[in-house]
């Protein structure tokens, strides 16, 4: 397989380093807007008017040590302001064992760049190196851990204890930076892990009083008296029985059935009439009044002690003062509310027990003590006061307590990432080690590599020489027919361009013609990119080579020679091998489908030869058109590279463009006034065409039309606002209209 289907195959990854497959175009010069160029091949052909960014895109790709480029700025530094052009040195006759020595060295030199290749990387052999792989790892490394702290962040995004990180949680990598340097603080205590659990809620807490700026110091809880409860309840009453009097006369009886209560309850019911509740038979005066001296005065006395005290007995007043302390934070988690409900039942039960004293005086009770289960409550409320005092300390000493927390909270996070950020510091202690040594091996290869290099240089100057470049210069001078002037070896290391008049020889650049200026530079220029102007130089293939314009207005009768010598130098299959890319900007058609038609030829020659390889080629080159869009900034089309275009058309192209609203209105004038003045002509009907002018109403079209006309005596400036592109649009049609030419006027507008 040739070599020309190495570099080509390879143009989506391209095998040398400058090579390129996008260019981007910065906001600079006529670019008002970032562009990108994008599929580009070993050859690229640009097609656009003066202005329209040809030279910026040079501008741009003239960046870098092996990019050649040819514009007007290299005819300025080599040629208008010097007297004199350096010596292109390229390879002539052979000068004892150099050219072995700078093989050798050449060999070594690949030897050792082959090693600091697998180093450093290559990007042009698709080596990651060594170095990008340890440095790779470092960064993985990173991410990993700077991810895995980010959890710190967001698990305390809805905590008061975010505070403890201010400024930090803007960027991962600054919080990361700033946990794995705590960590390695003296100053940080480890906590042990089967401690984070009860050390993380006790940092809630604890956070949730030093910031919050509104906490105002709390009440330690009292539990209410139960003295007079319990004074109720050890009452000697409660064992008293309570019966009738025992000297009447149903005493006995009464005592006999047990039914005093009963009785007593059955008082109630007496009617008026004397009539026994229970079996409604009249009862004897006696009886009545026996009855009433049962129930006498001592008995109706106890009676209303037992309401009396009852009265006293408000436990649910007592219990709702009691319940009313749960509402205080600093209970939540206490046994408090268990102590209440004991408590409560406490209470409920002596109240039963009184309700029955109170329906059955005569039978004897005892009540519960309050003091046990009470005791039990304080016991209680007493640590939750402990709390409420320490939380009241916190208050007081807030300052002082953040100091603690935000340490507390380090320490806590640190040690619940130590395994984490301990394998991050091992792993990134192990890789710098590595980068170290592997960097002095670098040092050592580039000092090689250096050697071998001056070696090279040395023996580079005793193999090269100008005059080779010279005469090729001068052959091609004569071959095409440029016989009055040519280049002249003035030193060894530079040349001048001489006019033989009368047998003196002359610097005679500036007396030269334009297309003489043209073919002398262009061919400097040629050589130059064959060689090189400092001969410890050496000369190699890996070449970008762009040219910008080469055929300007006033050398256009040069443009074929110039075609001959693109063709001859750059795109013969045997010479794409000494370079990596080519560039052609141009403007002028005939130069652009010239060197087109040169390439087809190739290219067809070039697929024929390789079509029943793995990988054939098929196509070696693209077009593109460069234009100004509505905003009068350079754009770049991609456009079909069968596409033919004539002058005509392309001033046509420029007025669809403006009826489009994406063309420069500034290029409208001149591009209406070429294609009246090419199309009436060529129709041999100028007249009707002054006609129409006349009878056009808008009588500023007519102005720009003709101040812009060659026929000008005199080179007018204007306004770009005075352009008024539907006006101008509209006359322009209506010219068209007048002069019954409107079929072909629709037929150049059609899309």
């Amino acid at each position: 397989m040739n070599l020309y289907h190495n570099l080509i195959r390879n143009r989506k990854q391209p095998k040398f380093k400058n090579a390129m497959n996008v260019l981007t175009i910065p906001v600079t010069a006529s670019f008002k807007k970032k562009a990108e160029i994008s599929e580009l091949e070993k050859i690229n052909l640009f097609f656009g008017y003066n202005g329209s960014g040809k030279t910026t895109i040079s501008r741009v790709l003239n960046n870098e040590d092996n990019i050649f480029v040819y514009n007007e700025d290299f005819i300025e530094e080599n040629f208008r302001s010097v007297d004199k052009q350096k010596g292109i040195f390229t390879i002539g006759k052979e000068v004892g064992d150099a050219k072995e020595k700078i093989a050798d060295a050449t060999l070594k030199k690949a030897q050792y760049q082959e090693q600091l290749d697998n180093f450093q990387g290559s990007e042009e052999k698709k080596i990651k190196g060594l170095i990008n792989d340890k440095g790779k790892a470092i960064i993985d490394n990173w991410d990993a851990i700077s991810g895995k702290l980010w959890s710190i962040k967001t698990s305390t995004d809805n905590l008061k204890l975010k505070e403890c990180i201010p400024g930090l949680r803007g960027r991962s990598e600054k919080l990361a930076t700033a946990f794995i340097k705590y960590y390695v603080d003296p100053r940080r205590i480890a906590i042990p892990q089967d401690k984070l659990d009860s050390v993380w809620k006790d940092l809630i807490k604890r956070s949730d009083i030093v910031f919050d700026t509104n906490l105002e110091k709390k009440t330690p809880l009292r539990l209410p008296n139960i003295k007079l409860f319990e004074n109720i309840i050890i009452n000697e009453i409660w064992d008293k029985k309570i019966t009738g009097n025992k000297d009447n006369n149903l005493y006995e009886l009464i005592e006999q059935l047990k039914n005093s209560d009963w009785v007593n309850q059955g008082r109630d019911f007496l009617n008026v009439k004397g009539l026994c509740p229970f079996c409604q038979q009249s009862l004897k005066q006696q009886f009545l009044d026996d009855l009433k001296g049962y129930f006498n005065e001592s008995y109706e006395k106890d009676k209303a002690y037992l309401n009396q005290l009852k009265e006293s007995y408000t436990y649910t007043e007592l219990l709702i003062s009691i319940k009313d302390l749960l509402n205080e934070d600093f209970t939540l988690g206490s046994q408090l509310e268990l102590r209440i409900t004991e408590f409560e039942q406490l209470l409920k039960s002596n109240n039963d027990l009184i309700n029955t004293k109170i329906r059955k005086p005569s039978e004897s009770i005892k009540l519960h003590s309050l003091i046990e289960k009470f005791k039990d409550l304080g016991r209680e409320v007493g640590a939750i006061n402990k709390k409420i005092v320490k939380y009241n300390q916190q208050i007081i000493d807030r300052e002082k307590e953040e100091k603690k927390l935000n340490k507390d909270f380090w320490d806590y996070y640190t040690s619940y990432y130590d395994k984490n950020i301990s394998g991050y510091l091992t792993q990134k202690d192990t890789f710098e080690k590595e980068i170290v040594d592997i960097e002095k091996q670098v040092i050592e290869l580039k000092d090689k590599i250096s050697n071998e290099n001056k070696v090279i240089a040395d023996n580079q100057s005793k193999l090269t020489n100008v005059q080779t470049s010279i005469n090729s210069i001068n052959n091609s001078l004569t071959k095409n027919g440029f016989t009055s002037f040519k280049v002249k070896k003035i030193d060894d290391d530079s040349c001048r361009i001489v006019r033989l008049e009368g047998g003196q020889d002359n610097n005679t650049y500036r007396s030269l013609s334009e297309g003489e200026k043209t073919i002398i530079s262009f061919l400097y220029f040629v050589e130059l990119c064959k060689g090189t102007t400092d001969k410890t130089k050496e000369i190699v293939n890996d070449r970008i080579i762009v040219i910008d314009d080469p055929i300007s207005s006033l050398s256009h009768n040069i443009v074929f020679e110039v075609a001959q010598i693109i063709r001859t130098e750059f795109l013969e299959a045997n010479k794409q091998t000494k370079y990596n890319q080519f560039f052609l900007l141009t403007h002028n058609l005939y130069l652009f489908y010239e060197v087109r038609g040169n390439i087809d030829s190739i290219e067809r020659k070039i697929i024929e030869k390789t079509k029943n390889d793995i990988n054939p080629i098929e196509k070696i080159y693209n077009t593109y058109r460069i234009k100004k869009d509505s905003d009068d900034s350079s754009v770049v089309l991609k456009t079909d590279r069968n596409e033919v275009l004539t002058d005509y058309d392309v001033y046509w192209s420029i007025v669809k463009d403006c009826k489009k609203a994406n063309g420069y209105k500034a290029l409208l004038p001149n591009a209406m006034r070429n294609i009246l003045e090419y199309y009436f002509g060529f129709i041999k009907n100028e007249d009707d065409l002054n006609i129409a002018l006349t009878d056009v109403v808008d009588k500023k079209f007519v102005r720009f039309i003709q101040r812009n006309s060659h026929s000008d005596k005199e080179n007018f400036t204007f306004n770009i606002e005075e352009i008024d592109v539907d006006t101008f649009l509209d006359c322009f049609e209506q010219v068209f209209v007048k002069t019954r030419q409107h079929n072909h006027y629709k037929i150049k507008m059609r899309d």
